[in-house]
């Protein structure tokens, strides 16, 4: 039998997917709506990666699992703080520099993890009969914890100031 937890990821994973494509149709032309999707789409790959790592038994499944589980959350993070950024702010065409500076940050984190993946998931076990066991580099995901905890970190801050306008 499928463990829970993969059964739940699957059964959410093509809800998000929707909720990003209705976005998108609801208004594509803002860019606050392009940014919610395109994170929505990258939870949809963090899950994907997470069903994957978790509970897949052909190795080359488990390492793009692994792949996907711990570069989604980067880009979902980087999306996240763009759309908060544009979140209730008149359209704008223009792209600011701090912009550019937090996806080229995302960018060479997630090269970085497909370099030297060896740097977050240090082994992953197969149980029979329930999920995979990973154990990570703790350096490396030092690293990453701190990444993901500073760019969600930030989206949140962005939303409190602008709901305390």
């Amino acid at each position: 039998p499928m463990h829970i937890s993969l059964l739940s990821l699957i059964a959410i994973l093509p809800i998000n997917f929707v909720l990003g494509v209705l976005i998108l149709v609801r208004d594509s032309r803002l860019r606050s709506n392009q940014y919610f999707s395109v994170s929505i789409f990258f939870i949809c790959l963090w899950a994907l990666g997470d069903i994957f790592l978790l509970g897949a038994k052909n190795a080359l499944l488990v390492d793009s699992g692994a792949f996907l589980f711990y570069v989604g959350p980067l880009f979902t993070a980087l999306f996240l703080v763009l759309f908060t950024i544009h979140f209730l702010n008149r359209p704008s065409k223009k792209i600011r520099t701090y912009e550019v500076i937090l996806a080229l940050a995302t960018i060479a984190l997630g090269f970085t993890i497909a370099l030297f993946p060896q740097l977050l998931p240090k082994d992953v076990q197969h149980v029979v009969g329930g999920n995979n066991l990973v154990t990570v580099e703790h350096g490396g995901w030092l690293v990453y914890s701190a990444f993901c905890s500073t760019y969600f970190g930030l989206s949140y801050f962005i939303l409190f100031i602008k709901f305390r306008r």
